[in-house]
Formats: C-alpha cells, structure tokens, sequence
C-alpha cells in the first residue's frame, strides 16, 4: 500500500530524476524493470496512481522476463493493489487470482501470504465475505511460521474488517484485539487503522456506537503516512453509516452541515478534490443525495 499518499518530495524527485531513469529497449531486462519499478513507487508517493499502474505493469513483465520471479511478485502484488485503489475491484481480483497462482508453487510464504490477504480484501470489497474468509484462512495457514511479521498482521487486520462484512461482531472484535496487541510497539501502523475501524464499527452494531464513534474520531486526527488515503475513505463512510443507523448521537464540533451523516459523506467526497476523481466510489453520491 506504500505511496498511496501525498509525498511532498516525490514529485520533485521524479522531475530531477527523469533523465536518469531513462531506459532504452536495448538496455537489460532487469534493469529496465527496476527502473519502472523505481518510476512507480515515485508516481505512487506523488499521487499519480495510474502512472504508477502503467510503470508497475511493465516492471512486472520485464523483471519476469529476466527469472527476477521475486521481485516480478511483489510487482504484481502492487499492480492488485492499484487496480483496487483506481476503483476496479473487479480487475483487483482478477489480478489478485493470478498473482496466488503464480505464488502457490514457488514455496515462498510472506510474498504468497500477503497476496492471499490482499486477495481476501478484493473479494471482501466485492462484499464476499465466504472465498475472501477463505483465502485468508490460507494466508494464515501459509504464514504460520511468521506470526508477527507484517503480512500475518495484514491478515488479521483484513479477516477483522471481513468479519464486519459477514456480521461475526464478536470475532471482529476479537482480531481486532489480536492486532492491536501485535502494533503496540508502533509498528504496521497501516494495519492497526483497519483494525481500529472494523472495531468501530463492531462496537455500533454490538449496541455502543458512541464508543465506535470515538474510536473513528481518533482516526481520523492520525496523519495521512499512517491513514493512507482509502482508509481514511473507510473511516469517514464508517462514521457516516453510524450517524445515519444512530442520527440521535451528536455530531462533532463544529458541525456546520444539516445533519453529522451529511458532514462525514461531504468530507469523504473531498478527498476527491487532490487530484483522485476515482477514489470516489459512486455509492458515497448517492448516500449523499439520500440523506
């Protein structure tokens, strides 16, 4: 998920490095594809997604192309990631099928498991919550001999939003305890903001949405390195369906819009206003226009 933030750097050094990172199609397939590897992760930090998809794309070909099976993976891996952030959860899966395909037989468990917790997200977006249980059933199983490495932590955060998804309150609240306990000392911050959310969210449908709305609010005051911008997406439609389940509760200060659904559904919108139209899903209009 790296570089689906704003990096205020990255922009200036893909203008000073654009020359150096000029390849030809003579040059050596590996490092042709390091390079666009290296242009991707800069057109990422620079908000530029479909750059990023487009150089990620040909990494991935050339660097297999020269037995860099590895490193052509975790490209793949981010070519799912991508389609899924650009708003094609379909493409995302299909992707992510290939990627578990190609991991399966190669015997190497952290690559393979994080694509099969990805490939659990893709499938909980397309709201399948039984094949994206199951692949993060596998992942877990694949991850076993790792139990506190940054992809099992991905697959406990995942199945916890999951099981939000599927209405097993209790076991989302149960992975969410799981991955708190793992990032206390700091670490994978990007996963204890999904665990924190599907918590959240579990607590307003256990009968303690205030408690749930807390939580949300503390989210959102963490800075976008650590609240990448589709989760900060979640957090705010989160907040909005529980004012819009609880509208007694009272908003947060400074309310100004007619109602505290209104006012999360508009600040979910304006993330769109950075120059990411397709970060918008078109579910986030409609409840805006409803409620």
């Amino acid at each position: 998920m790296a570089g689906l933030y704003r990096d205020s750097d990255a922009g200036d050094m893909r203008q000073r490095w654009a020359a150096d990172l000029m390849v030809g199609d003579d040059d050596d397939p590996a490092l042709r594809g390091a390079v666009h590897y290296l242009q991707a992760h800069l057109a990422a930090r620079s908000r530029d997604t479909r750059s990023a998809l487009a150089h990620t794309l040909e990494a991935a070909a050339l660097l297999e192309s020269a037995g860099n099976l590895r490193q052509a993976a975790a490209a793949e891996i981010s070519v799912s990631v991508y389609l899924a952030y650009l708003g094609d959860p379909t493409a995302a899966l299909e992707q992510g099928l290939s990627t578990v395909a190609k991991l399966r037989p190669l015997g190497w468990p952290l690559p393979l498991g994080l694509a099969l917790a990805n490939l659990g997200a893709y499938y909980a977006n397309l709201g399948r919550g039984e094949p994206a249980l199951a692949a993060l059933a596998e992942a877990e199983a694949v991850l076993q001999g790792h139990p506190q490495s940054f992809e099992a932590v991905s697959v406990l955060a995942e199945r916890a939003r999951t099981h939000v998804l599927t209405g097993d309150f209790a076991l989302a609240l149960a992975d969410a305890d799981r991955v708190q306990a793992l990032v206390a000392d700091g670490r994978f911050r990007v996963h204890a903001n999904r665990a924190i959310t599907a918590r959240a969210q579990a607590l307003a449908a256990l009968g303690e949405p205030a408690a749930g709305l807390a939580l949300l609010e503390g989210l959102l005051s963490w800075p976008d390195g650590d609240l990448v911008l589709p989760r900060r997406a979640a957090v705010l439609e989160a907040a909005a369906e529980i004012h819009r389940q609880h509208p007694q509760l009272p908003g947060p200060a400074g309310l100004v819009a007619p109602t505290a659904e209104i006012h999360y559904l508009q600040a979910r919108i304006d993330l769109t206003r950075d120059g990411e139209a397709e970060l918008l899903p078109h579910e986030s209009l409609e409840k805006l226009s409803l409620a």
